[in-house]
């Protein structure tokens, strides 16, 4: 999985704006897959603050490439003027992920990528409508005593988004048919 793809880091003043992230999302990325199997799409957006403006975002993906670490999220900046600035992409699950506002107009998103069957990377990212950076990563080990308190740190970190599910879903193929589709809360469970 990609962690970071594309983003404007330093300077987003030439990044894309649009009017509807999700359509810009699924233009983007439709490819043959989606017209032979639709109903394996499944979009799941997030609405939220991100970047601590007081206005809101949206971060959009398609779990059809999904898998234990989650996938590959468009993340969408939330302007005054009700548009909305592509700032690239960022990888996670939505059950690992948490938000921590450090400065105005600026946050701290922590998630958490299962890269084995014995653990993952915590990874730390600055977020703003500069860009998305890395800014700290360290790899957690299940079965190595050394670790066990960062995984309690883990637990208290996400345990209000496992109680709280911060996403939507909905199938791409209700979506496509008139961009109106009812989005439903969590996320779809993936079948492939």
């Amino acid at each position: 999985m990609l962690f970071i793809g594309w983003s404007c880091l330093d300077d987003c003043s030439q990044a894309q704006v649009v009017s509807d992230p999700v359509e810009w999302s699924v233009e983007n990325y439709r490819d043959e897959n989606v017209d032979s199997i639709p109903d394996c799409h499944i979009l799941v957006k997030i609405v939220r603050d991100f970047n601590n403006d007081g206005i809101g975002d949206i971060a959009i993906s398609d779990t059809y490439d999904w898998g234990n670490a989650g996938g590959d999220w468009d993340i969408f900046l939330g302007t005054k003027n009700k548009q909305y600035k592509y700032l690239g992409d960022l990888g996670f699950h939505p059950d690992a992920i948490a938000f921590k506002p450090i400065e105005r107009e600026a946050s701290q998103i922590t998630v958490y990528i299962h890269t084995s069957a014995g653990g993952g990377d915590l990874i730390h990212y600055r977020l703003s409508s500069k860009g998305i950076r890395e800014i700290k990563r360290k790899s957690l080990v299940l079965d190595n005593a050394d670790d066990a308190k960062e995984f309690e740190k883990y637990d208290q970190l996400f345990a209000n988004v496992n109680k709280n599910p911060i996403s939507v879903w909905c199938k791409l193929s209700d979506y496509l048919r008139d961009k109106n589709c009812r989005w439903q809360p969590g996320y779809f469970p993936i079948h492939h």
